[in-house]
């Protein structure tokens, strides 16, 4: 019964094309921040999706989303105001997100414990999702929620990737002249990192069990 009810809503499903299309149209410059992240992760879901005429192929290998990343570039290439639209959102996005915590916390395990930990990943499934309009780490997870999404992104060809960062730079207008803050954001959290190093460093934890412990003759 199961079974069949799943094969049933996958005969249901809109045409993938049909899908792209509702949600290239719908991206616009008056959209505000966070309905501009929402069509983002709308993109995104369209090209980690997975129907019934999917199910004969490999999946463990990516090739569904990446052949799905070279499709959605014909698309864009044959509609040029699709493009510049999602062009002028991506840009938006890395113009007014924060991205420190992402590349100063993201993989770094937290001073938690065990039972700390516990029970913040089980506030996670109970609390409502957190916004994403200010931070780059919570819209990452959004983007990629599964843990095997690194597959298709390594699956990707290096003339398609390319085009892909490309549509970043596409017809940009005087107006959005110094969007791409990443790289101050890249200073600074490396400013952050070295703070929080030498903290950690000259702490007494890790003194007391270096040779010759005076603070003052800490590389640190």
């Amino acid at each position: 019964m199961i079974q069949q009810l799943k094969t049933l809503l996958g005969i249901m499903k809109v045409n993938p094309r049909s899908d792209l299309d509702v949600v290239l149209s719908s991206i616009s410059e008056k959209q505000s921040l966070p309905e501009s992240l929402e069509s983002l992760v709308k993109l995104l879901n369209w090209i980690r999706y997975e129907s019934q005429q999917d199910s004969h192929l490999e999946r463990e290998t990516g090739k569904i989303p990446s052949t799905r990343v070279r499709f959605l570039l014909m698309v864009l290439d044959r509609n040029r105001p699709w493009k510049k639209e999602l062009a002028r959102l991506l840009r938006k996005i890395v113009r007014h997100i924060s991205a420190m915590e992402f590349f100063t916390e993201t993989g770094i395990a937290k001073e938690s414990g065990f039972l700390g930990e516990v029970i913040n990943r089980v506030m996670l499934k109970i609390l409502p999702q957190q916004s994403l309009d200010m931070d780059l780490a919570s819209l990452f997870a959004a983007m990629f929620p599964d843990k095997k999404d690194h597959l298709w992104i390594e699956s990707i060809d290096a003339t398609t990737f390319k085009r892909v960062v490309e549509i970043f730079n596409y017809e940009i207008e005087a107006s959005e002249a110094g969007w791409n803050r990443l790289d101050q954001e890249m200073e600074d959290a490396l400013t952050y990192l070295i703070i929080q190093s030498r903290a950690i460093g000259l702490s007494p934890q890790i003194l007391k069990r270096l040779e010759h412990a005076h603070f003052r003759s800490s590389p640190f």
